[in-house]
This record gives structure tokens, C-alpha cells and sequence, in this order.
């Protein structure tokens, strides 16, 4: 069998149980606390933002407990940290087990349900999903300043770039192909066109496969930017031959001041990098083009990615192309 994913895999891949809830798995958090970049960052910025004795601090996505005890190390006066998994109940004991149990108060609410008898001087969470904008990260933090924080409420990330640049790395095409042949006879190829519209993530990609300069597709003032909806116009210029397959994407999360967690190719988080398919492979020269269009949107509580690309030599249309998660969407929710 081909060498399909050549990222790191999620430790919770190795687990059964709990069957339900992918961060009820304790793998899931492994790979999180494991992840040297994103512990650094954030220790660092709380370490940073916090006045001990002083500051209240509201944090949503209680996990572990790992933000809110490192922040009741460094001197937070009070923390109160939303939780709505089952991971809760293991959050108080592990915060009770290090004696923190008066400073952090673990919520079980729906942040929208709940009145805090003082305002947030800092919030923090680290719903940055594996494209940096999937765990709904722009609505939460512009609802929550809205309800818990001032006017100078710091957040921690307050800013969130995501980048993109046309890539000839083949990592996802044998996952592709797979579903491009007849197995044992019969036709899926409702599959096929599906997986060809998918978003692969967790993937290391090479920083040579990329094909042009980088190009920064949103950026989220969190706290300010009320929605997710955006769509925004590209052109790459190549600047070496190569087959191009896709497009990369990642994301640069701003914590505090000069504070970042880059996933651009060649970082070493557990984000690692994703991927976005073209419709086929086409050859390009140096200073052929591409014009891209990347549109984010949403379906209820779901992310819908879009993109229509053209590319361009000497002023003539070799090839364009769209795709779609949407269809991917409508059949999680039984309405494919």
C-alpha cells in the first residue's frame, strides 16, 4: 500500500474508548500538550499578560485544565474556564489535585447561559483548528468579549492569518486515487468526487513543493470580526517549474505582542500543514499564473471552504477549476 500521510498522526487514532467525542479521548489532548511550539507560546503569553494578584481571566475550551492551572501558577487572581465535554469532571479533579480548586471555576454551561459577577481583563482559548478557523474560533471570541470583556480585555490569540500558496507535493494524491478505480467491479465514484473536494490535514509539506510565493488569505482581528464569512482573490506568480497539485494552507495565530504559533511548511507543530486538491495536475512553467478565489462560510456549525482557480500562461487560459466541501457537509448531515 502507498505511503498516503507522511504528517504526524493524532495519538487518539490509537484509542477506542470513549467511541464518542474526538477531545473525550485522551490522545487527542497528548498530542496537544505534547506540542512543544503551542506549549511555549501560550506559557509565554500568559506568563506575559498576566499582573499576579490582579487580573480575572475567562478561558473557553477548558480541556485538561493545562491554560487555566498555568495561569493560576503565574498569579491570576481568579479564572473562569467553559468546558462543555465530558473532560470536565476530569479538569476539576486534576485542578483540586493541584490545589487550585479556589482560583479556577470549571463552567459547564454554554458560555451564553452564564453572568459572571466581574469583567475579563484576559481571554484565552486555543480553538485554533487544523486550518486555524474550523472550531468556530472568530464567532467565539467576538461573542465572549462581547459578554465578559472591556474595552482593553486582552486576547490571547487577538489576531488569526491564514496563508496559502499553490504546492506540487503529492502527499494526499494516492488517498485520491484510490477512489478513482472500480473496487471489486463496482462503480464509487460518488466517493471519488467527494474525497477530491476534501480538506487533508495533519500533513507535512515540504517548503520546496511550494510553487510561488505565500499569499495571506484572511485575516481575523478576533474579537472584532463578528463572522467567519469572508472570500478573498489570489494571484501567485511561479517561480519555478513543478506540477502544481493543490493548495496549502495554514495559519499564524498572534497570542500576545511578538508571541506566534506559525504552520507554515517546515514548522513542527501538531497542526502540521493542509491541503486542498486541484481537479488534475498541470505542468506549470516560471511566471506562468494563478488566480485563486478562497471563500470561508458556514452551515450551521460547520466550516464550508470554496475555491475556483485559473491558470495562466503568456496571457492564455490553460486550465481552471473549482471545488467545494459543501457536498461533504450536507452528507454528515444525512442530506447528501
Amino acid at each position: 500500500m502507498p505511503k498516503i500521510i507522511n504528517g504526524k498522526p493524532c495519538y487518539s487514532q490509537f484509542e477506542i474508548f470513549p467511541i464518542k467525542g474526538y477531545f473525550s479521548k485522551f490522545g487527542a489532548h497528548q498530542t496537544m500538550l505534547e506540542d512543544k511550539i503551542r506549549m511555549t507560546a501560550y506559557k509565554n503569553a500568559l506568563r506575559k499578560a498576566i499582573i499576579p494578584g490582579k487580573s480575572i481571566i475567562v478561558e473557553i475550551g477548558t480541556g485538561t485544565g493545562i491554560l487555566s492551572l498555568l495561569a493560576a501558577r503565574y498569579g491570576a487572581r481568579k479564572i473562569y474556564t467553559f468546558e462543555l465535554g465530558p473532560i470536565a469532571n476530569l479538569a476539576k479533579k486534576i485542578i483540586s489535585d493541584n490545589h487550585f480548586e479556589n482560583t479556577i471555576e470549571v463552567i459547564t454551561k454554554p458560555f451564553e447561559e452564564v453572568s459572571l459577577p466581574e469583567k475579563a481583563d484576559i481571554i484565552v482559548s486555543e480553538t485554533l483548528g487544523l486550518i486555524g478557523i474550523e472550531e468556530n474560533t472568530v464567532n467565539i471570541f467576538y461573542n465572549v468579549k462581547q459578554k465578559f470583556g472591556k474595552k482593553d480585555t486582552i486576547l490571547i490569540p487577538y489576531e488569526l492569518e491564514i496563508y496559502c500558496c499553490p504546492s506540487s507535493s503529492k502527499t494526499v494524491i494516492p488517498m485520491k486515487k484510490f477512489w478513482e478505480n472500480s473496487i471489486e467491479s463496482f462503480n464509487f465514484s460518488t466517493i471519488k468526487n467527494l474525497t477530491s473536494n476534501n480538506i487533508y490535514s495533519r500533513l507535512l509539506i515540504n517548503k520546496a513543493s511550494l510553487l510561488s510565493q505565500k499569499s495571506i488569505c484572511n485575516d481575523y482581528i478576533l474579537g472584532k470580526n463578528k463572522e467567519l464569512t469572508n472570500t478573498s482573490n489570489h494571484r501567485f506568480i511561479i517561480n519555478k517549474n513543478g506540477n502544481i497539485e493543490g493548495f496549502t494552507i495554514w495559519f499564524n495565530a498572534k497570542l500576545y505582542k511578538d508571541i506566534a504559533i506559525n504552520t507554515q511548511p517546515g514548522s513542527k507543530t501538531h497542526w502540521q500543514q493542509s491541503f486542498i486538491l486541484c481537479e488534475k495536475p498541470v505542468r506549470l512553467r516560471k511566471k506562468d499564473c494563478i488566480n485563486l478565489s478562497l471563500s470561508f462560510s458556514k452551515i450551521d456549525d460547520e466550516t464550508v471552504v470554496e475555491w475556483k482557480y485559473e491558470i495562466i500562461r503568456s496571457k492564455q487560459l490553460l486550465l481552471e477549476g473549482f471545488g467545494s466541501n459543501r457536498d461533504i457537509i450536507n452528507y454528515s448531515k444525512g442530506k447528501f
